[in-house]
């Protein structure tokens, strides 16, 4: 996932928790990622989100969230023919 987040693996924690760790308002990594996709494969770009929606102690939604926050700010500033799917 294209977001800046970390997990500090451990012997002792099986699930350590993510962490956001940096603030990016422009989704700059995420940008990159799907400039470079789109400059590779085209349009339309479809992505499939198997991340899970919901959890007891969330850690994977988390960077879920984050994701989508990030595709929706790029749909808001790029064509809508190279809108992400």
């Amino acid at each position: 996932i294209p977001t800046y987040w970390t997990q500090e693996s451990s012997v002792t924690m099986p699930k350590p928790p993510i962490v956001l760790n940096r603030v990016d308002p422009t989704y700059h990594a995420t940008q990159a990622h799907f400039d470079d996709l789109l400059r590779r494969y085209g349009s339309p770009i479809v992505i499939v989100d198997l991340v899970k929606q919901s959890e007891k102690r969330e850690r994977e939604v988390i960077v879920g969230n984050e994701f989508r926050h990030a595709v929706d700010y790029l749909n808001n500033h790029i064509d809508a023919k190279h809108k992400i799917r």
